[in-house]
């Protein structure tokens, strides 16, 4: 539990330097155009940045992390699909994602946009992430009106 505890600190500190957050306003505007499926770079350049980037943490570590912050495939893709491209979360994924806790939220939001696929959308959809966890606490939080 200890290093998980510690991977997740490290994850969260280091991408916080490389993505500062601070002094963002959300313009409204898709960072991926809403009407295309988001694309996905496979090549070897790909894979080996990726396998590079998470180098120092162990299977063990990286296993605990995913499978503790780790959604369901559809509600992690509809959650991602709102960062990236204005398409609101159902009430049900943004349940999940609220169970996971705002922690995994946003580690999780930096391991996916430190990806070589996804990291030339970092510096909008990181402070993105924030914006949609708080539109869904506040929208299916504890304190959000029942339906």
């Amino acid at each position: 539990m200890g290093k998980t505890l510690m991977f997740l600190v490290t994850l969260f500190l280091t991408t916080m330097a490389a993505y500062p957050t601070h002094a963002y306003e959300d313009d409204g505007k898709p960072i991926v155009d809403p009407n295309i499926e988001i694309p996905l770079a496979e090549s070897p350049e790909a894979d080996d940045y990726n396998r590079n980037l998470f180098k120092g943490y162990s299977d063990r570590d990286m296993k605990h992390f995913l499978e503790t912050c780790m959604m369901t495939w559809e509600c992690g893709r509809v959650i991602y699909e709102e960062i990236l491209q204005n398409k609101r979360s159902s009430d049900a994924c943004c349940r999940e994602m609220l169970e996971k806790g705002k922690d995994c939220h946003i580690a999780m939001a930096r391991f996916w946009f430190s990806l070589y696929e996804y990291k030339q959308y970092a510096s909008r959809a990181i402070p993105k992430s924030y914006i949609v966890w708080d539109r869904c606490y506040r929208d299916v939080g504890p304190h959000a009106p029942s339906a």
